[in-house]
């Protein structure tokens, strides 16, 4: 009996030893697997990191772009509209609505300029041919819409326009 209890003992030690065994290779496993995924999600978010990366440059380069041009067309709306001005003198002082130089910067202005002011344009030429001169209004109306298109706010105080009548005074 003696004997069998030996034998039992050492079978539960035996079976001790390979459950410590066991237990200290799933540590050793466990460790080897958390290292292993440590490194992984490191190069994941270094992954990460590199695209975030480079998107953030490449819409930093789009955005960039694009707020030049539309910089580049503001800009081309401000000499357009500075010129229309210029010659809105000959329109409004000198009754010319066939002027020739008008008329190329008005072209100009459907290639660069807003449809509102393309509109508020031929209104006022429209205006000149049919009643041999232009209103305040229509010149308050166009300058206006430049404004705006320029994104800057309608002016709401009363402009001062001279224009020759026919005793040659301003009105």
């Amino acid at each position: 009996m003696a004997n069998k209890s030996y034998n039992e003992t050492v079978v539960r030690v035996e079976i001790l030893l390979v459950v410590i065994l066991a237990v200290a290779l799933a540590i050793i496993s466990f460790q080897v697997i958390i290292s292993i995924l440590d490194a992984a999600i490191e190069l994941l978010v270094a992954c990460i990191t590199g695209i975030v990366t480079l998107a953030g440059i490449f819409i930093s380069h789009v955005l960039k772009d694009i707020q030049q041009q539309k910089i580049s067309q503001m800009q081309a709306k401000q000499k357009n509209y500075e010129n229309l001005i210029n010659h809105i003198d000959s329109l409004v002082n000198e009754r010319d609505a066939t002027n020739v130089n008008f008329a190329k910067v008005h072209l100009h202005s459907w290639i660069v300029g807003s449809p509102n002011v393309i509109q508020k344009t031929e209104k006022l030429i429209k205006e000149v041919k049919d009643n041999n001169g232009a209103s305040r209004n229509s010149v308050e109306e166009l300058l206006n819409c430049m404004r705006e298109d320029l994104g800057l706010t309608k002016y709401t105080g009363e402009m001062v326009v001279f224009r020759k009548n026919e005793k040659g005074t301003t009105d």
